[in-house]
């Protein structure tokens, strides 16, 4: 119909086609399911039966007032800030919360109810959910798993339950949240119905994740281009998903955090990939923070416990354990492997080996053109350039071409050995005498 009123409609096929609607900014095109009415004014839901106010809206926000058990229910938001509040201490069971916004839109959830619902709690803008507890409820129906989607989440005081994943395209803040996915561990081994393997839960970022005095128990994955744990504890219990179980593209810092990360060879299934994995940035622990990487499924494909495909293990006051075994700890780095701040001596069980004689890879600083750039060389070849600055260098520096540039003339341009930058390391842990099977990493 083209409508950008909020609304509520009442659905069985995941609110793809709308059965019953509810608009209270337009009375003339609502129409009700039997056991509802409205209020004079439209403004006000209204179980018929017992003649309960349910839903009230006013300036965009709708205020749900009593307990709901309506399956087929979907609350709908379309202005540019929406707002569902929960003012009873009950719980909620509804299909979805879903916002038609995009942009810089903002839906809000808030209150102190339980939502329980069977598909999602859906945004393409933003969601930021105040003081809930949030569960999810499998739909046997369609077979589908309840979810959070949208672009940046923020929950503050929130607690999560049987979500499948929450999934934010730009940014993810969780701000003294507690999560959960199932408890019974066996069914991500086989489901009791149809012997498929369930997934466990996952949380993916886009951008970057912030996470402050918060527990987090899951067993998927978390991934994000960015990831910060604050006063917190994560645990990852891997057991059948074929992914990086802590996957990050520049970073991850823990203060005062602990993160435990665990791989079981317990299943038929040929587990794959490192547990905890930085393409490019260091591994900071500070304040007494603590990683705890088990992997008993190394013999599949001897993946590792932590792998930085370029970077520093940089650790004070803190410790890293890992499961004994060669390639548990994998670095490609310029410089110290391993770096206190504080200059305090940092104590290893173990020793590192190089897996790959890298002594002619190393980078050197040069201007061409007016911008100042490192050149990454691996022996004879230029591998990429990076631009450290310029005028404009955003919109006209290319990489590739300056590239292919460098390559033509490097044998004029190559710096002696004294010039060169650090040496680049592939470096894999060896066990030196560890009797309990753990490799540790102790900064005091």
């Amino acid at each position: 119909m083209g409508v950008k009123y909020d609304c509520v409609t009442w659905s069985v096929d995941k609110n793809m086609t709308h059965m019953f609607e509810w608009y209270p900014e337009s009375p003339s095109i609502t129409r009700l399911p039997e056991n509802y009415t409205v209020s004079v004014d439209n403004q006000t839901l209204i179980h018929k039966p017992s003649g309960t106010p349910m839903i009230k809206y006013a300036d965009g926000e709708f205020k749900v007032l009593t307990n709901i058990l309506d399956w087929e229910m979907y609350i709908c938001l379309n202005r540019k800030a929406g707002f569902v509040t929960f003012e009873n201490d009950g719980e909620v069971r509804i299909g979805a919360i879903v916002s038609g916004g995009d942009g810089d839109c903002l839906t809000t959830i808030r209150g102190n109810s339980t939502i329980i619902y069977h598909d999602s709690i859906w945004s393409e803008a933003s969601i930021e959910i105040q003081g809930m507890k949030i569960k999810g409820n499998m739909d046997n129906v369609h077979g589908n798993l309840p979810f959070i989607y949208c672009h940046n989440f923020t929950a503050t005081d929130v607690k999560i339950y049987d979500v499948n994943r929450i999934y934010a395209k730009g940014s993810i803040t969780l701000k003294n949240v507690f999560i959960r996915d199932e408890a019974d561990e066996s069914k991500y081994v086989h489901d009791v119905l149809d012997r498929e393997l369930m997934p466990g839960m996952y949380i993916r970022a886009g951008i970057g994740m912030m996470v402050e005095d918060s527990d987090i128990y899951i067993h998927n994955y978390i991934e994000g281009y960015m990831l910060t744990f604050v006063r917190s504890h994560v645990v990852v219990h891997n057991l059948v998903s074929q992914k990086l179980v802590i996957n990050s593209m520049s970073r991850i810092l823990l203060d005062n955090s602990a993160l435990d990360v665990e791989r079981s060879n317990n299943t038929d299934v040929a587990t794959t990939l490192d547990l905890i994995y930085i393409k490019s940035g260091n591994l900071i622990l500070k304040n007494d923070s603590r990683i705890n990487a088990k992997n008993d499924a190394y013999q599949i494909m001897e993946y590792a416990c932590i792998t930085l495909g370029e970077g520093n293990i940089v650790i004070s006051d803190s410790q890293i354990k890992t499961t004994a075994y060669p390639k548990a700890i994998n670095m490609l780095c310029y410089g110290d492997l391993i770096v206190n701040p504080t200059g305090a001596a940092v104590r290893t069980n173990f020793g590192f080996a190089p897996l790959v004689s890298y002594r002619e890879a190393f980078r050197f600083k040069t201007e061409l053109n007016g911008y100042k750039m490192w050149v990454y060389v691996n022996g004879r070849t230029v591998t990429h350039v990076e631009c450290i600055s310029g005028e404009s260098y955003l919109e006209d520096f290319e990489p590739k071409a300056y590239s292919a540039y460098v390559q033509s003339c490097l044998s004029r341009i190559l710096p002696g050995p004294e010039g060169q930058n650090k040496l680049a390391l592939m470096a894999s842990t060896v066990p030196a005498g560890s009797r309990d099977g753990v490799l540790r990493i102790q900064a005091d």
